[in-house]
């Protein structure tokens, strides 16, 4: 059944990380051996009851659970709600305003609405432009790690946009309330008051508790009749967070039966108190945080190992390539790329994977190879290149680029520096 395929991945997910939890125990210090040895038993017991309860769920069918929607979906999703108007009024738009300014008094949109809301652009997840105001939302529904700087620089982009720093807002976008954003992500060299400065034009908005109430509440029911396909597509929408937070009716009797589960291995019992029970969950919540750092740092020396194969395939490959990378642990851009020139026009043709949306982008940039873009490159080299499944922006490091993956990223990195050095080839000939 579609309901079984749909939620088995977790499942299937769940199991495959859980043959980590071995060597973990092995390799970290003899202080958390009991720790993850427990955890690994919880998990592996979670894993099993989950599974057998998805099995029960009566048919359930939502387009948004089929493609597993990331955290770039997410976004798209938030962005064209928040696109839509009727005869220039932008309903939804207007009500999330209202909605920022009811959580908090510090927010007064004006009345003349004249938005411009770009998705994945200048690195920014959504960045909403009015004419007196900016609101740089941040998604971190699957708990994307913050970034050195990540916040002060995005500040920094919409400042050289013309807006003032009173006119900056920032929505920082989580899951729930299990994380917060890093002291990191404010980072400026030019200013170490980042964090106090914004602090009153700061949102913490969760799914859970802001966006989906929200959607149920205030937008769903307020869509008029004739908006056959946006009342679709926000019903839907509402049903696959639901979904994702066991809010659906028919998970109630799985969730009961799960969380029944998890009470006796973690040793609830009558006798305990509320507080004793929530200090439990707490300190187990600690113990999966730890083992997730750990993963993530094992994820992250993956693709590094990936990276450097990668290279040096390329020197294989080709003759004498000037290869440039950074691959460094703590960087958010791993990048590997292969420097050229145009007409004494520098440029490289590169692949980079990015920690913060775990997307792998390839094409043309200007990366260790130009201070600045050129228009001679722009104007007569990437025509000859850009195709249907190329995007060109205004991205300052990027001419053209497009996602690729890990299984096809060498094979596409590498077809496209033969298709480059053909074409230089030709032209110098």
């Amino acid at each position: 059944m579609l309901q079984e395929d749909v939620f088995n991945d977790h499942s299937i997910r769940i199991n495959e990380g859980l043959q980590s939890f071995d060597f973990l125990a092995k390799t970290i210090f003899g202080l958390h051996t009991d720790m993850i040895r427990e955890s690994t038993e919880l998990l592996i017991s979670f894993s099993e009851i989950h599974k057998n309860e998805l099995q029960k769920l009566p048919y359930h069918l939502n387009l948004l659970d089929q493609i597993r929607t990331n955290e770039n979906a997410h976004t798209r999703i938030f962005a064209e709600l928040l696109k839509q108007n009727d005869n220039g009024t932008y309903e939804v738009l207007i009500s999330f305003y209202k909605y920022l300014a009811k959580r908090e008094s510090f927010f007064r949109p004006s009345k003349n609405i004249n938005p411009r809301i770009t998705v994945e652009k200048g690195r920014i997840d959504l960045l909403i432009c009015d004419d007196e105001f900016a609101i740089i939302i941040e998604n971190k529904i699957h708990g994307a790690v913050d970034q050195n700087s990540q916040i002060a620089n995005y500040i920094k982009r919409v400042r050289s946009m013309g807006y003032a720093t009173s006119s900056i807002y920032i929505v920082y976008l989580t899951k729930d309330k299990t994380k917060e954003v890093d002291d990191k992500s404010w980072f400026s060299e030019e200013n170490d008051k980042l964090k106090e400065e914004y602090s009153d034009r700061f949102f913490h908005f969760t799914y859970m508790f802001d966006v989906l109430p929200w959607l149920q509440e205030q937008v769903y029911p307020n869509v008029k009749l004739k908006d056959v396909f946006l009342r679709s597509a926000i019903e839907q929408y509402i049903d696959h967070l639901e979904g994702m937070f066991n809010l659906r009716t028919i998970q109630k009797q799985m969730k009961t039966k799960i969380q029944n589960h998890l009470k006796e291995v973690l040793g609830f019992n009558s006798s305990n108190t509320f507080e004793t029970n929530r200090e439990i969950i707490k300190n187990k919540l600690e113990d999966l945080e730890l083992i997730k750092t750990h993963l993530s740092s094992m994820q992250i020396d993956e693709t590094l190992k990936v990276f450097s194969q990668w290279s040096d395939q390329l020197k294989k490959d080709f003759v004498n390539p000037e290869l440039y990378f950074n691959l460094k642990e703590t960087e958010v851009f791993k990048n590997l790329a292969v420097k050229l020139s145009y007409k004494n026009h520098y440029f490289s043709v590169l692949i980079e994977f990015c920690e913060d949306d775990d997307k792998i982008y390839m094409g043309i940039g200007r990366h260790y190879a130009s201070e600045e873009k050129s228009n001679v490159i722009l104007d007569g080299l990437i025509p000859e290149f850009k195709k249907n499944t190329y995007i060109v922006d205004d991205d300052n490091w990027w001419y053209m680029w497009r996602y690729t993956d890990f299984p096809n990223g060498y094979k596409d990195l590498k077809q496209l520096i033969i298709e480059v050095k053909n074409f230089l080839e030709k032209i110098n000939s």
